[in-house]
């Protein structure tokens, strides 16, 4: 009756631990696409990698809860040792950083999440007029095409707004309302990069297109390019390239 008590309430954990996987992987998404322009920068593979411990975690807990081998449980908690050394040297190196870079990173987010508690209680677009927002959105695309901030693979939303001298609070409501996400506006601009180089250089190979264009490896550069020819908008515009 014990077993039963502990395997069932163990059931209820895990939907409960499998919920919140779901829903911490949708956050991870869409706080990429707000603040990042490439998919493979450390925060966010480094939390794509931890959210799925837990449920690994889980998972042989389970197979040490119904075979209890004594064998197992030895190298299961020998695995885990290993996983948080792993841990400990993927925070630590070679992403650390010094103290006061941290402070003032944290302050500067405080000082954001205060100004959105005391003026933004809708949506945030109540902070920007709709004539501010046209002549940020002016400054973005300028900044974007222009300047070519496009190019560098690991651009920051926060390195955008220093770029326009404005907060980037507004630059966020502005690349959601205007652009669709940060994320999905930089890729585009490096996928049509990537149209002009492969027709001014058609014997680039793929490795080339991807460093002249903005993306930090082929991998990422196949990815998004796949995902513009799967997008109904930009349907047939992609096909060309290899």
């Amino acid at each position: 009756m014990l077993l039963l008590l502990i395997g069932g309430y163990s059931l209820l954990l895990t939907a409960m631990l499998l919920h919140t996987t779901s829903w911490l992987l949708r956050q991870i998404r869409l706080h990429m696409q707000e603040e990042y322009s490439n998919s493979e920068d450390f925060p966010v593979r480094f939390a794509g990698f931890v959210v799925f411990m837990p449920v690994l975690y889980l998972g042989a807990a389970w197979w040490l809860f119904i075979t209890g081998d004594h064998d197992y449980n030895m190298w299961f908690q020998l695995v885990i040792s290993v996983m948080h050394i792993v841990l400990l040297i993927r925070i630590l190196h070679p992403q650390r950083k010094e103290y006061r870079e941290v402070v003032e990173e944290a302050e500067e987010l405080i000082a954001e999440k205060i100004e959105t508690v005391l003026s933004d209680r809708g949506s945030g677009s109540s902070l920007l007029s709709v004539d501010a927002k046209d002549e940020l959105e002016a400054k973005i695309r300028a900044a974007l095409t222009e300047d070519r901030l496009y190019l560098n693979p690991n651009l920051k939303i926060g390195e955008l707004a220093d770029a326009v001298k404005s907060n980037r609070k507004y630059v966020s409501i502005v690349m959601k309302e205007r652009f669709g996400s940060f994320y999905k506006e930089l890729n585009r601009l490096r996928i049509e990069a990537a149209v002009r180089y492969r027709e001014e250089h058609p014997s680039a190979s793929r490795e080339e297109i991807a460093t002249h264009c903005g993306f930090s490896n082929v991998r990422t550069y196949s990815r998004n390019l796949k995902s513009g020819m799967q997008d109904k908008n930009t349907e047939g515009q992609f096909k060309e390239i290899p």
